[in-house]
């Protein structure tokens, strides 16, 4: 144990003097712990109920930069909804886990986020809510592309590490 936290003040130390092998070390460290809290998050998220929701507003919503120059416009996803649960209304606006933000070329992500909510023939929309909190909900639960995308964010980094200052 010793050895290893020999180590750990050695890479700090070298990060702090520019080191790359220690600076991608901490990369790897902070992609580990970040992507493992995710990870946790998304996989509890996949377990809530589902209660039916009334959606009034959906769609990517244009922000940042004059309209004129499109390289410098952000988009984004907007929502709102009321579901019930227990008998008492509750309104969201998160849509995903996944907050992203996208160029004017990247939209096209957004609008395709926007078609994992589940919609009935009745109107009414899932809306995924937190049991013990039912003020916290989604509208489109983590899928497997997303726990994918988040072991890749976990491994890949310290991988790279490995392979790079380890590997043979």
């Amino acid at each position: 144990m010793q050895a290893v936290w020999g180590y750990v003040q050695s890479m700090w130390q070298q990060a702090w003097q520019g080191d790359v092998q220690a600076i991608l070390f901490w990369v790897a460290v902070y992609c580990g712990v970040v992507g493992i809290y995710s990870l946790a998050f998304q996989l509890r998220i996949r377990r809530w109920p589902a209660a039916p929701g009334v959606l009034a507003q959906a769609g990517v919503e244009r922000w940042g930069g004059p309209e004129w120059v499109r390289s410098d416009q952000q988009y984004s996803l907007k929502s709102a909804y009321r579901y019930r649960v227990d008998g008492r209304v509750y309104e969201g606006h998160r849509v995903s886990t996944w907050v992203m933000v996208a160029s004017h070329n990247g939209r096209f992500l957004l609008e395709a986020q926007l078609k994992g909510v589940q919609r009935h023939p009745d109107g009414t929309v899932s809306v995924f809510y937190n049991p013990k909190r039912p003020h916290k909900s989604f509208l489109i639960q983590p899928g497997r592309v997303g726990l994918l995308i988040t072991w890749v964010i976990i491994l890949g980094p310290a991988l790279f590490y490995w392979s790079r200052f380890h590997g043979g």
